[in-house]
């Protein structure tokens, strides 16, 4: 099996070179009042999505419209109890093989039922929104000592958020400790912690659908997940580019609750202080910290945000194996080809074409 279309085979790449397929998708509910999981009947009419963006916290966002089922299920269509909505897709190649895999079990966020034309619409999220929106009760803060490794730390506290749920660390992590030791109290939620012990090791700390992630920053990769062409025989249909500085700073200050501040700026690059005006974010977290790790957190980003600025904007063939963080090349007409990484995936399930965005790789601050 290949790395880069896994889990789906080889026989992917035949897609998006415009081979004779058929696209599968299934909409499955599970609740632990179920006995069994009951599959949904999608609204022809509605193009079901499934949205991932690095910036974005859930990572992970999907929408189905799905036939309203009967009373007993739709009941069950609850954002504000344990449903789940699995969704499971993939291709019938002309060979006649079956390729299709589980892509997502997220969490309901909000739910909307049509009764003039007899559907619903479901909002989907990764479990972020659950660590978003709890944490610890009174009398159970959980604490750890300042020996204990940041990874370590993350894994204990998402197990608690999502039990159950897969907690993956990935290669290359920084296995630095807490330096400190640290207490999430009752009345706060898991999230603002996560978000900044992800920070002073540069780490991504998401939920790609399926499972926690913890990892390292995306960087290229020296075999692309994609090659984009356009043309007769390209896949792209359609292509932009995009400069704006909204997003873009190569000066950080991040400030805590404790008044601890960090700050760290980018100065060598092309866009670095030393050759473009500085252009300071300034990050307000709510959680406390030394100051050594205030400026760790300001150095991961600093890195990041000195990236944002330039994007593509590609719309293509579908590719379902492309995630944020993976690498691309994009041959643009009559330019030199540029090889990138996704910042954002947004793959329309059935009609079988993907809209992406790219960014460039982070710099060191």
């Amino acid at each position: 099996m290949s790395a880069v279309t896994a889990p789906w085979t080889d026989e992917a790449v035949t897609v998006m070179a415009g081979g004779a397929h058929h696209r599968v998708l299934t909409v499955t509910l599970t609740h632990p009042d179920l006995p069994t999981p009951v599959v949904l009947d999608l609204d022809p009419d509605r193009e079901p999505t499934l949205d991932m963006s690095e910036a974005w916290a859930p990572a992970v966002r999907a929408q189905v419209t799905v036939r309203l089922p009967d009373e007993d299920t739709s009941r069950l269509l609850d954002s504000r109890g344990p449903a789940r909505i699995v969704l499971r897709a993939g291709y019938v190649y002309a060979s006649g093989r079956t390729d299709v895999h589980q892509i997502a079990d997220l969490m309901i966020a909000s739910g909307a039922e049509d009764w003039g034309d007899g559907t619903c619409t479901l909002d989907l999220t990764g479990d972020e929104l659950a660590a978003q929106t709890s944490g610890p009760l009174p009398g159970q803060s959980p604490s750890w000592p300042w020996t204990q490794p940041i990874p370590t730390v993350l894994a204990a506290i998402l197990t608690r958020v999502s039990p159950g749920r897969q907690v993956v660390t990935m290669p290359g992590v920084s296995t630095a400790s807490l330096g400190e030791g640290l207490t999430v109290a009752a009345g706060d939620t898991w999230w603002p912690t996560i978000r900044d012990l992800a920070d002073r090791i540069d780490a991504w700390v998401y939920d790609d659908g399926l499972r926690w992630v913890i990892a390292p920053r995306p960087t290229l990769d020296t075999r692309p997940a994609a090659v984009l062409r356009t043309g007769l025989s390209g896949t792209i249909t359609a292509l932009t580019s995009d400069v704006d500085r909204a997003d873009f700073a190569n000066a950080v200050i991040v400030q805590y609750a404790d008044g601890a501040t960090g700050y760290a700026e980018v100065t060598s690059g092309r866009y670095g202080t030393g050759q473009a005006p500085r252009v300071v974010l300034t990050v307000d977290r709510t959680t406390v910290t030394r100051p050594a790790n205030a400026t760790n957190v300001a150095l991961a980003i600093a890195s990041r945000a000195v990236t944002r600025g330039r994007s593509w904007g590609i719309t293509a063939i579908g590719a379902l194996w492309l995630r944020p963080g993976d690498t691309i090349t994009v041959h643009p007409p009559g330019r030199t080809p540029e090889t990138c990484l996704l910042a954002s995936v947004r793959h329309l399930l059935v009609s079988g074409s993907m809209v992406l965005t790219t960014r460039t790789p982070d710099t060191g601050a």
